[in-house]
C-alpha cells in the first residue's frame, strides 16, 4: 500500500489563489494524500473556498488557528504540525497558499523515500513566475538529502 502524505497548508486571507494552490494538489499523480489547511483566522472568504474543496473531497480538512498558537506563518505550521503528529503522519508536504506544485511532485518525493532508501527527506527548488507565466510550473525539481 502506498504510504500517506500529510500536506501541511497554511494559509491567511489568500481568497483570490487558495482556489489555484488547492487544485495543483488534487492535480496529483500520487493519489494517498491528505491536506490538513490551517487558516491564521482570514477575514477574507478563504474559508469558503476551502470548504467548497472539502464538499467534494474528503482528503481535505480545515482548520482555523487557536490562540495556543503565535499569529503568523510559524505558528500557523505549529498547529499543522500538532494536528499532524495527532493523526501519526509519516511523510509531511509543507506548503503555502500561493505555492503550485508539480503534478508529479508528491511522486516523484515518495518514490525516493522508498523503504530501502537512505534518504530521510527531500527538499525541492522552488521557481518564482508571474501570474501570467507559468513556463516553468511543469518541472519536478528537488534535492534528495542521505541521513548520516
Amino acid at each position: 500500500m502506498k504510504p500517506l502524505v500529510t500536506i501541511l497548508l497554511a494559509t491567511f486571507n489568500r481568497s483570490n489563489l487558495i482556489a489555484e494552490t488547492l487544485n495543483s494538489i488534487v492535480s496529483q499523480t500520487y493519489s494517498n494524500w491528505e491536506c490538513i489547511v490551517i487558516d491564521d483566522n482570514s477575514t477574507d472568504s478563504t474559508e469558503e473556498i476551502v470548504c467548497e474543496y472539502i464538499k467534494n473531497d474528503n482528503r481535505f480538512s480545515y482548520y482555523k488557528k487557536t490562540e495556543k498558537y503565535k499569529k503568523g506563518l510559524s505558528g500557523t505550521r505549529n498547529h499543522g504540525l500538532d494536528i499532524a503528529i495527532s493523526r501519526n503522519a509519516e511523510f509531511i508536504q509543507f506548503f503555502d497558499d500561493d505555492d503550485l506544485m508539480c503534478p508529479n511532485n508528491i511522486e516523484a518525493k515518495i518514490l525516493s523515500l522508498a523503504p530501502k532508501s537512505d534518504l530521510n527527506f527531500t527538499i525541492s527548488k522552488f521557481e518564482k513566475f508571474d501570474h501570467d507565466d507559468r513556463s516553468n510550473v511543469s518541472r519536478p525539481i528537488f534535492k534528495l538529502s542521505h541521513s548520516h
